[in-house]
């Protein structure tokens, strides 16, 4: 970047002589900084002052680097006069690689002898030690500069000394074509962001924890830094930005037009196009940003050749540069080349990919890709590239949102994946998007029964519409009003209840009426008694006769199959026997209920080989135990789910599955293979929402 130098400034290397005077530079800068506040809480002593003094230019070994101090003097507006110190800095350099044993050394803590006794030595350890520990972590042993402290006079701000020393220190390491680390504070971070000083890490001190400092009023403790990086820090923290400036680019503009040039004239090329026309130091927008960096993926897809130009040729750089997100296209160079050879396939027209097809290849093949967190949502970045249609970056979304987004842009109002189970692993759910789920079914087989109107504020919450839904009942088992199959066992089951009971009933009443002649009530002869008695008796054993199967019959008429069922969803939590089940349901196990067999995970591993049907689980028999043994074989998707039994009523079928809470309801989202895809659900009062578990 050009920046704009004040004449009355001038940077030289400091001198044993300007001890004092930077001593009084960096009292006078860091007294109202927080940290500094809390390191010397009554102020710096004269005997703190003289000690830091010494430290300024004590020697030190040459595996730390060589250190520059540097300070910007202001001259005087008259010829005469002498120059003033307004700003001090010091830089260490390491010019060439170190190993791990030189850089990674435990920094010693400093002790009360070394800091004076002014000053509160855990505060110190803790908040400059921190930042070194981060700084190690993220330059390791690379060559680079590294700047260690930047202040400047307050009485003499906005002269342009604190950016005549970053010009000093960056063009340095332009010259050394070597990047430039260092730790800001709140109050420089914009500063730097204006040198071209990029967030790569911050360090939250939790000041309030460690110390029970609480945030005065005017303070700033870094509330509005690296918030794309690491978003705002916690309540009580305060945050130091660890920043990293890239070394210059080893080829000039110039030369690498002359390099472009030549090998478009090689291969027989009239024109040629360089991704660095649009990749520059240019201040954009963030909306201009993307459309350049759209274009420049459009171009690369769309063009003959492309022609990659590296610092170093070995086959490390190469496949390095093969396994980054956003050089998809690595040719030989990639561990992961089947799933960018579908892509490569499809725009190269040797193959077609539907639209439904073309969002989870993409995906599948980014997410295998090394990448750098910036905006946490990096992967839906760059899968933007390959779709027709694009979606805004907007700050604090989530890779969910963004994705879900994309999905609906470019399919309508249909959101598939919500009806997708996939199988249990390591990966993000959108990394199997294009893999087959726990029922063997893709993303694209999918029909949706229901409309996608929205993606929610809050992470992974999607609004429905025209969606049905099934309550499910958990109070108990409601009675079934059912319809059963007229056959012949049935007609006789009723012949048998009816005339058994119509002829016991006469026969009864006949024997009522014979009392008064047996008793002598009423004249008749012997003979006439006799008849009365025989028809009597005839009618009792005909009744009684007829009346003996009845319990079989009335389990004959009131068993067998049912044909339709109030259609009902009842669960409860736990498991049991499907016999004992059809007890609580009908009383008696007549093998009404059976179980569903391509519901769930858990009905796909029981079924019978030759026949659509499923079968009883060996674990059911001891339903006390039956969690156990499925944690013991890593068969849940979490040791936070437990066992439900959901009953269909209407088509008679038990489910067993897992879930972390009772579902309340079964949303049918979706259709494949002609069976519907519901999603439990269960309610979370908290959010007032819905939420969901693929069945």
């Amino acid at each position: 970047m050009t920046v704009a130098l004040n004449p009355r400034i001038r940077v030289r290397e400091a001198v044993p002589a300007d001890a004092e005077a930077i001593t009084n530079i960096l009292n006078d800068a860091f007294s109202a900084n927080p940290m500094q506040q809390l390191m010397y809480p009554n102020g710096v002593s004269d005997e703190s002052r003289s000690k830091s003094a010494a430290r300024l230019f004590s020697p030190i070994p040459p595996s730390k680097g060589e250190t520059f101090m540097m300070v910007a003097e202001l001259l005087p507006e008259g010829s005469d006069g002498p120059c003033e110190i307004v700003a001090f800095s010091d830089w260490r350099l390491f010019r060439n690689p170190r190993t791990q044993e030189e850089w990674n050394v435990k920094e010693e803590p400093r002790t009360q002898e070394q800091l004076g006794e002014d000053c509160d030595v855990r505060v110190f350890n803790e908040f400059i030690g921190g930042m070194h520990r981060k700084r190690r972590e993220h330059m390791k042993g690379d060559p680079g500069l590294v700047l260690g402290t930047l202040v400047c006079q307050t009485n003499r701000q906005r002269l342009g000394a604190g950016k005549a020393l970053l010009h000093w220190g960056t063009t340095l390491a332009d010259e050394l074509g070597l990047p430039l680390f260092l730790e800001s504070s709140p109050s420089a971070y914009n500063l730097y962001k204006q040198f071209g000083f990029e967030d790569i890490d911050v360090f939250d001190l939790p000041v309030f924890d460690l110390f029970g400092a609480s945030k005065r009023q005017g303070q700033d403790w870094g509330e509005f830094t690296a918030l794309e990086l690491a978003g705002p820090p916690a309540k009580g923290c305060f945050r130091t930005t660890i920043m990293r400036r890239p070394a210059k680019r080893l080829l000039e503009m110039t030369q690498a037009h002359e390099l472009a040039q030549s090998i478009a004239e090689h291969e027989g090329f009239d024109a040629y196009w360089m991704d660095r026309e649009l990749v520059n130091k240019a201040k954009r927008t963030a909306a201009e940003t993307d459309y350049h960096v759209y274009t420049l993926c459009d171009t690369v897809r769309g063009s003959s050749k492309v022609c990659l130009t590296m610092d170093k040729d070995g086959t490390t750089q190469h496949l390095d540069w093969g396994g980054r997100m956003w050089d998809v296209d690595g040719g030989e160079y990639m561990d992961d080349r089947e799933a960018v050879r579908i892509l490569a396939e499809h725009y190269a027209n040797v193959l077609t990919l539907s639209r439904l097809e073309l969002l989870p290849a993409t995906i599948t093949a980014l997410s295998t890709k090394k990448r750098t967190e910036f905006t946490g949502s990096d992967l839906a970045y760059a899968v933007i590239g390959f779709l027709h249609h694009r979606i805004e970056r907007h700050k604090g979304t989530s890779v969910f949102q963004n994705l879900a987004r994309l999905s609906l842009g470019n399919d309508s109002d249909e959101l598939r994946m919500l009806c997708l189970l996939p199988k249990p692993s390591n990966k993000d759910v959108f990394e199997t998007l294009s893999e087959r789920d726990e029922y063997g079914t893709f993303l694209h087989h999918i029909t949706p029964q229901c409309q996608v109107v929205g993606v929610a504020h809050e992470d992974e919450t999607v609004i429905l519409d025209s969606c049905r839904a099934i309550h499910i009942r958990w109070k108990d088992f409601p009675r079934a009003t059912v319809q059963r199959d007229v056959g012949l066992g049935k007609m006789l089951a009723v012949f048998f209840l009816a005339f058994g009971i119509w002829w016991s009933m006469f026969g009864i009443e006949m024997s009522l009426a014979y009392i008064p002649y047996f008793a002598g009530f009423v004249d008749l002869t012997a003979e006439g008694k006799s008849d009365v008695g025989w028809v009597v008796a005839s009618f009792l054993f005909i009744g009684l006769l007829l009346s003996a199967p009845s319990p079989f019959s009335v389990r004959w008429l009131f068993g067998g199959t049912v044909l339709k069922s109030t259609a009902n969803l009842v669960g409860f939590e736990g498991v049991m026997p499907i016999a004992q089940l059809e007890k609580i349901v009908w009383a008696l196990p007549e093998g009404r209920l059976t179980y569903a067999p391509s519901a769930t995970p858990f009905s796909r591993e029981h079924r019978e080989n030759y026949e659509r049907r499923g079968k009883e689980p060996l674990w059911i028999d001891n339903p006390g135990s039956a969690l156990d043994v499925l944690k013991a074989k890593k068969l849940l998707p979490s040791d936070r789910h437990q066992l439900f039994i959901l009953v269909d009523m209407g088509e008679l079928t038990v489910t067993i599955f897992a879930a972390e809470r009772p579902p309340t309801v079964a949303l049918l989202c979706g259709k494949e293979g002609g069976m519907l895809r519901a999603v439990l659900c269960s309610w979370r009062f908290e959010t007032d929402c819905l939420t969901g578990r693929q069945w």
